[in-house]
């Protein structure tokens, strides 16, 4: 009964996920199959629809494909961004302190740490990777 549940909870996050990328331009969705890469992705991961509760689309760089967040429901989870490449996906975990974004001008600002330990970093994707601006 368990295993069912979690398929149909796996399911509904997906569709949720899928579904709120409702502004997201048409161009961009008939030219790849980002969809489709998110949602083999978002799979893997287990114990999905606990951990990460929330997800959010957005757009971090210039290539009409959006990026996705997903937020983990404590510190120890941590949160997820995930980009698309040349039909791969690309998956970093953020420090669950956030971070903020220019859209389309791909900059990220990421914050992190805990416990008298701080860090700040600007990064940018560069064909995949998150790359250190700094």
């Amino acid at each position: 009964m368990y295993k069912i549940m979690k398929k149909i909870m796996i399911v509904n996050l997906i569709i949720v996920l899928l579904v709120s990328a409702v502004g997201i331009p048409a161009q961009a969705a008939s030219k790849t199959n980002w969809k489709n890469l998110y949602a083999k992705h978002l799979k893997k991961i287990e114990d999905l629809e606990k951990v990460y509760p929330y997800g959010e689309f957005f757009y971090v760089n210039h290539d009409n494909i959006p990026e996705l967040y997903l937020g983990g429901n404590c510190m120890a989870a941590g949160n997820r961004l995930l980009t698309i490449y040349k039909d791969k996906v690309y998956e970093y975990m953020l420090p669950p302190n956030g971070f903020t974004y220019l859209k389309k001008q791909n900059r990220l600002h990421i914050t992190g740490g805990r416990d008298e330990a701080y860090c700040e970093y600007v990064a940018k994707f560069s064909k995949g990777k998150m790359i250190g601006l700094g």
